[in-house]
């Protein structure tokens, strides 16, 4: 692999950066942010179990399983990452080890089509640098979201990040009607920063008002991240 990949500091905040691009953020007093990993860790909530079985597809420095770890504190997580590079610096400088997340070094679809274990929750946020900007890994956005759908448990919800920003071109779109196509009720989380937006779907009814007054949810610093995030149907 021949992206760029480096640390940005700003005092204790830190950025994993591939080839310019944030794909990671870390803060150990200040871990809500305002940008995408916000909404994608809020998805843990429209999950009623008590004990979520979580799949994160692209993990990154491990931003969205800190988030999770402090809103479900009891969830069972599993990470995987294909570049072990991404993986050296998430465990040196954004803390990975304390989050309790089973960690998977490869190929998150392969993964995906080879693992006969049932999730909760399936979160993909698979991207990778391409010679004009970022790139999904994935063949087509349904056919990879029937995939995710025949990993989840009854009820389960599968979650995609969608840049809004036509980087890669079209990818919106395409993942809308994914979600369309292949779920009956579907979600969007939009982040207060960014151009990002979270599609979360399942074929059961999914509770907004769990991420507007989640339950069990009491330290300030979590009601204030989840408090920026905006909920519309898809």
């Amino acid at each position: 692999m021949g992206a760029r990949i480096e640390l940005g500091r700003d005092g204790e905040h830190w950025e994993l950066l591939v080839d310019g691009v944030a794909y990671s953020s870390f803060h150990p007093d200040r871990p809500w942010s305002g940008y995408v990993w916000d909404a994608l860790a809020a998805t843990v909530l429209f999950v009623p179990s008590d004990e979520p079985r979580v799949l994160l597809l692209g993990c990154g420095g491990g931003t969205v399983l800190q988030l999770i770890r402090r809103l479900r504190p009891e969830a069972r997580l599993t990470a995987v990452e294909l570049d072990p590079r991404v993986l050296k610096f998430a465990r040196r400088r954004f803390g990975l080890e304390d989050w309790g997340a089973e960690v998977v070094e490869g190929d998150g679809v392969e993964y995906l089509a080879r693992t006969r274990r049932r999730f909760d929750l399936v979160i993909d946020d698979m991207y990778a640098p391409g010679p004009k900007g970022l790139v999904r890994p994935v063949s087509t956005e349904e056919e990879h979201l029937r995939r995710v759908a025949g990993r989840l448990s009854p009820g389960g919800v599968a979650v995609t990040n969608a840049t809004s920003d036509d980087d890669p071109p079209g990818l919106e779109l395409a993942v809308r009607e994914a979600h369309h196509a292949v779920f009956a009720h579907r979600l969007v989380v939009e982040p207060r920063l960014g151009d990002n937006l979270v599609f979360a779907s399942s074929r059961r009814r999914m509770d907004g008002k769990a991420v507007r007054r989640p339950h069990g949810v009491d330290d300030p610093a979590d009601l204030d991240g989840l408090e920026g995030l905006r909920l519309r149907k898809a």
